[in-house]
């Protein structure tokens, strides 16, 4: 094990007990202010949260070794409650009966304005870019 790791180093490790069951990953490291002491917050798989001190650490490389056995306390899962069946009779929707309508003609549609090819000023004929905001030839506002 190298005598300084960094947080960089081993945050994201997998953390190994030594039966070598994975507990989780670390997560980030911690100081205890009081105490000076370090620990590893690992989040487990069970999507809980632990602390590893520093001394139950027997060796970082690939994965964190842990020097002993830890058992996480797994949360019992949530067991879903049945459905409840309902039973109902069949229901008859009743039926609406609509009095004929008259045909009636289809709306009128306007015809649509002229257009104007883009980018044509209306004021002296250019052809302008369509881009274009203003004429380049008189300088007329294109479009709005």
């Amino acid at each position: 094990m190298e005598a300084t790791l960094s947080r960089e180093i081993i945050v994201g490790k997998q953390v190994i007990d030594s039966d070598g069951h994975i507990l989780g990953s670390v997560k980030n490291i911690a100081l205890d202010l009081k105490s000076k002491e370090f620990s590893l917050k690992v989040a487990t798989r069970s999507g809980g949260e632990m602390s590893v001190q520093v001394d139950d650490i027997a060796a970082s490389g690939d994965v964190i070794l842990l020097n002993k056995v830890i058992t996480i306390q797994e949360s019992p899962a949530p067991t879903a409650a049945p459905a409840p069946v309902v039973i109902s009779a069949p229901t008859v929707a009743p039926t609406v009966v609509q009095p004929p309508t008259a045909p009636q003609a289809p709306a009128a549609v306007p015809p649509a304005p002229p257009t104007q090819p883009t980018g044509l000023c209306t004021s002296c004929g250019y052809q302008n870019d369509p881009s274009s905001r203003f004429c380049i030839k008189c300088g007329t506002k294109l479009r709005p």
